[in-house]
């Protein structure tokens, strides 16, 4: 309605689509082409995520709050930049949130989220620098929305002062279009509105010391002791049953990587996050649970290298990837195995003092472990 009532011809047309599906969103953008043709300008206001603290969410979560807004942006634009470019002209208009220039506590699935976006922002720039085709980063203090209705809970942890400082408050969408458009006939690559979130900004640009200590003096009082760790969460993927290093896996470049699985609650490893109240029969099968576990890992390795040892030499680059997967399997199971025995021993030091007669130390490390 606002683009309509500026009288210069233009017209807004609303797509449903689920923007982190790319099959959706590829089907979208030919059904959007096909039926008003290119687009002028492509906005992404897509954003979800509840407000939390990394250990209270689960991985779900937090992959829902990368999906969208990140990924659905990036395979948004992705769709319809190609043709934006041929035709030599558009805009792609990504909606920010003030948390994506100023972190909070309490939220670190979302604080990442946004932060991912706006470096998103910033790679399209580049890519586009050149062409007619322009990227506008448009920072609104929120929306008076059902956004806090369908992420229960999340208000609650705005930090205190923040509403102050004008990082949030209740724009009316009529407000907020108003301002999209004034943004996108002005072309403006950075634009905040909703005073004095502008002043806020650019005193973060300008003195980030001052803007970061102001932020940290409203910004974690009142909610940041809601969430202790009492009773950390199982890990989710069986210690024993490690089968993460069996699905196919392309080489990586980098050093360092990460680990494809963790302990379950039953290995070793996660008992050392615990504090169970557990007496010496329940202490004396998880020690035996976890020798067990040593075992199957020592003889998983013995099988792998044995794998490694068969394989002829590397004629072709598809021989030489399958030899530097199954050796990155080894590496895996070798530091796997490495934190296991530590976590043993110290599971065994742990609970040693209380229930003495439970240990009879053998001189033979390997004989007692397996």
């Amino acid at each position: 309605r606002e683009i309509e009532a500026r009288g210069r011809g233009g017209h807004a047309h609303v797509e449903a689509c689920d923007c982190g599906d790319a099959d959706a969103v590829m089907l979208m953008s030919e059904r959007v082409v096909r039926s008003h043709g290119v687009p002028d300008v492509v906005l992404n206001c897509a954003g979800q995520g509840q407000w939390r603290f990394l250990h209270e969410h689960s991985v779900e979560q937090v992959r829902a709050c990368l999906r969208v807004p990140t990924l659905a942006a990036a395979l948004v634009s992705k769709a319809f930049l190609p043709r934006m470019k041929a035709r030599g002209v558009g805009s792609i208009v990504v909606i920010q949130s003030p948390v994506s220039r100023a972190s909070i506590p309490g939220a670190s699935a979302y604080v990442t989220a946004r932060y991912a976006l706006r470096g998103l922002c910033m790679g399209l720039e580049q890519d586009l620098e050149g062409s007619n085709v322009q990227l506008q980063e448009i920072i609104v203090p929120g929306l008076a929305s059902d956004y806090w209705a369908n992420n229960p809970g999340s208000l609650e942890r705005m930090p205190l002062g923040f509403a102050w400082l004008g990082l949030f408050c209740d724009t009316s969408c009529a407000t907020a279009a108003r301002w999209v458009c004034e943004a996108i006939e002005n072309r403006k690559r950075e634009v905040v509105y909703g005073f004095p979130l502008p002043l806020y900004h650019k005193l973060n640009d300008s003195l980030p010391g001052v803007s970061a200590f102001l932020k940290f003096l409203v910004g974690t009082t009142g909610h940041t002791l809601l969430a202790p760790i009492e009773h950390p969460p199982p890990a989710p993927i069986s210690f024993a049953n490690y089968s993460g290093l069996n699905a196919p896996k392309t080489p990586s470049p980098t050093k360092g990587r990460a680990m494809a699985s963790s302990p379950s609650a039953s290995s070793p490893v996660a008992s050392l996050v615990r504090d169970p109240a557990e007496g010496p029969a329940e202490i004396a099968q998880k020690l035996s649970v976890g020798k067990q576990q040593l075992r199957i890992l020592k003889e998983r390795i013995q099988d792998k290298r044995q794998q490694i040892d068969a394989l002829p030499p590397p004629t072709s680059s598809s021989a030489e990837r399958e030899r530097s997967k199954l050796i990155m399997e080894l590496n895996d199971l070798e530091r796997l195995l490495s934190v296991g025995r530590q976590a043993q021993d110290a599971l065994q030091a742990k609970y040693e003092t209380h229930f003495p007669a439970l240990f009879h130390p053998s001189p033979d490390r390997d004989a007692g472990e397996g």
